[in-house]
């Protein structure tokens, strides 16, 4: 999980992230249009109602003068399908989400742009479990400094997301 402050207050994380995910702009493979975030001003862009990518964007809208249309999803909604209909330009996600719903239900989809953000991923834990806090801390330091970490990340997600891009 990613810290907020709303999790913080009920949970402990771990100190040490175990992945590091780049959120970027998702299009439609497609869409040579969009490049990156600047060039959905004018664009509908579709995101979780409380989702870190909703958070991303309205962040970005309200420091550039709110040009993007966003669109919250909720149950229900596809957004794979919304794009491949036009009926939205984008989203927020990262690479391995995207190449995962590529194959798994051919997405056409791609990222673009530079990631804008680094979403750093740690274990959540009950408040009381300091000794496992610092157990989980330990392990994972020893597992990145031999490569375990970097060469689970590969197999399993397509590429190395213990470091920043």
């Amino acid at each position: 999980m990613e810290v907020n402050d709303e999790r913080q207050a009920k949970f402990l994380f771990n100190d040490e992230a175990y992945n590091i995910f780049p959120n970027k702009i998702v299009v439609s493979q497609k869409n040579e249009e969009v490049k990156s975030i600047e060039d959905l001003k004018g664009k509908k862009l579709i995101v979780g109602a409380t989702s870190n990518a909703a958070v991303l964007a309205e962040k970005w809208n309200a420091a550039n003068g709110n040009g993007i249309d966003i669109v919250y999803s909720g149950a229900g909604e596809d957004t794979i399908t919304q794009i491949k209909t036009g009926r939205v330009d984008a989203t927020i996600s990262t690479q391995f989400a995207i190449d995962y719903q590529n194959k798994a239900v051919d997405a056409q989809l791609k990222t673009v742009g530079d990631a804008l953000s680094n979403s750093k991923v740690y274990f959540i834990l009950n408040k009381d479990e300091q000794e496992l806090k610092t157990k989980v801390d330990e392990a994972l330091k020893a597992i990145k400094e031999d490569g375990t970490l970097g060469k689970l990340s590969t197999e399993w997600l397509g590429a190395d997301y213990t470091v920043e891009e």
